[in-house]
């Protein structure tokens, strides 16, 4: 038997000291090293600060940009349908309608009796990868590509008509497989492109050469179809004409005979979406009649009997008190009450501040060029980076609390405390101070993301108030903080821990 084993029995097993020790070393050591401690709680307050401003502040902006996209999206489609109605869709709409839509594109189509050849189910998405690839580009590279085509019709001619174009090796053989000459043309002006990549492997597009002539013929079907429901708008009486039937309640079935297929051309129309259509339209022809009452030149005569005529007013003047100025003021109230009612009046001074607020935001989102998609890539980076911070701050903080104790630990070795009680002090004593700095970085950095987002956004942000979100983010932080104290800790902890007692008291602290 070893001499460690015969020591060990003689000696017997060293005592253990109950967790309540370990906790009162670990905070009296927080209250001794009052001033280290601030600085390791510091530490964990920016990291966490930060953190939070950065993820608060994307949910908040996306929050407000989610709700202003709803808010808009009835004038966009007023807008979409109006120019619709007097203009047939690009191709790369109709692609899109096939891919989004298919069957019911199919059915409209069948319905003016348009046969729509079979095509390969995937092909507009492949087709729609490219077409989003072309228009991230920049417009000269873009020109490099298409020339002066439009996306839709260069995209229709992308076949794999033409001899096959081979690469050749240094002594001018053929290698490899041949590609579509509209193929390798691409690949070779977008591969000298400086920014981007190319969106998909020269195989696939070989495969989506081959494959166009199927979705060309089917874009031509559908190229006739729209001529089609532009004859049944133009015998309908027009755009207007066909817009005032929505008004009056046509249903699908009326609507589609007279080149107003909602569900064609706006996608996912559902019932909601109709009524504020609807209600868009509704309130457009409110604006448009009182706008008649203000657009009236009106005459005023002087004490001398001169008469001047007064200029017509803007349908601003209703909201900003310039009707109330104007001579001939209780005639044009009258009139407007005649015209739209009190409330359609009611309406119209409600639209005019939405619109206001709405132009307000979208000029906010252009000033910052916000994006969402690249906004979600910004805020991981800026996480990550947090997160690092984070990490070295503590670590470097908790390294000094422990090289400076050096004989303080070698002390407690030498009464009897146990590696695991040394470790255990010292993560009590790094999370504590992780907790507080945590909750203290929370705390911050809830009231910097509600500062700074009400400045940017004003009333809208709170209309739009992503509490839940924000609880999470709040809570996400917090839990992140207090995790990398203790991870942060666990290095140097571990380190006292297997420190040997004659070594510790050797070493200076």
């Amino acid at each position: 038997m070893s001499d460690d084993i015969n020591k060990q029995r003689l000696i017997g097993d060293p005592p253990k000291l109950p967790n309540r020790v370990a906790i009162q070393v670990a905070y009296g050591s927080i209250r001794v090293r009052l001033s280290r401690s601030l600085v390791t709680v510091s530490s964990v307050v920016l990291a966490v600060t930060f953190l939070l401003v950065v993820l608060g502040g994307e949910i908040s902006s996306n929050a407000v940009f989610t709700r202003w996209s709803r808010d808009i999206r009835p004038a966009e489609d007023a807008a979409n349908v109006r120019l619709l109605l007097t203009q047939p869709r690009d191709t790369v709409t109709l692609i899109t309608h096939l891919r989004d839509n298919r069957e019911n594109t199919l059915q409209w189509a069948a319905d003016l009796d348009i046969t729509v050849p079979e095509f390969t189910s995937d092909l507009p998405s492949r087709a729609l990868v490219l077409v989003n690839w072309l228009e991230r580009l920049r417009p000269s590279q873009r020109y490099l590509i298409v020339r002066n085509q439009s996306i839709g019709s260069w995209l229709l001619q992308f076949d794999a008509a033409g001899d096959l174009v081979y690469e050749v090796d240094d002594a001018g053989q053929e290698t490899g497989g041949g590609l579509p000459p509209k193929v390798a043309q691409l690949i070779d002006i977008g591969s000298d492109f400086t920014g981007t990549r190319l969106p998909m492997p020269d195989e696939a597009f070989a495969s989506l050469a081959n494959d166009m002539p199927e979705l060309t013929a089917a874009i031509r079907s559908l190229q006739e179809a729209e001529r089609q429901r532009l004859e049944q708008v133009v015998a309908t009486g027009g755009a207007q004409a066909v817009i005032d039937n929505l008004l009056a309640g046509a249903d699908d079935a009326q609507l589609q005979s007279q080149g107003m297929p909602l569900s064609q051309l706006i996608l996912h129309m559902d019932s909601d979406r109709r009524e504020e259509l609807v209600e868009h339209y509704h309130i457009d022809s409110l604006r448009l009649a009182a706008q008649e009452v203000l657009g009236k030149t009106r005459i005023i005569t002087d004490d001398d009997g001169n008469e001047e005529a007064l200029p017509p007013l803007p349908l601003a003047a209703l909201g900003d008190g310039r009707v109330d100025d104007h001579p001939h003021a209780d005639d044009i109230h009258q009139e407007i009450l005649n015209a739209i009612g009190e409330d359609g009046l009611e309406m119209i001074l409600a639209n005019q501040q939405r619109r206001r607020t709405l132009d307000g935001l979208r000029s906010t989102f252009t000033s910052m060029n916000y994006d969402p998609e690249e906004g979600k890539e910004r805020t991981m980076w800026l996480v990550l980076l947090s997160l690092l911070v984070c990490i070295v701050g503590i670590v470097n903080s908790m390294m000094m609390a422990v090289t400076e104790r050096f004989r303080e630990i070698a002390t407690m070795k030498c009464l009897g405390a146990m590696d695991s009680f040394i470790l255990k002090t010292f993560m009590i004593e790094s999370g504590s101070v992780g907790f507080v700095g945590a909750v203290l970085g929370a705390v911050i950095g809830v009231i910097l993301v509600l500062l700074q987002s009400t400045t940017r956004f004003g009333a809208s942000f709170w209309a739009a108030f992503p509490a839940d979100y924000l609880a999470l983010a709040a809570l996400a932080s917090l839990l992140c903080g207090l995790f990398l104290t203790i991870f942060g800790a666990l290095l140097p902890a571990y380190k006292a821990a297997r420190m040997h007692p004659i070594e510790a008291m050797r070493l200076e602290g």
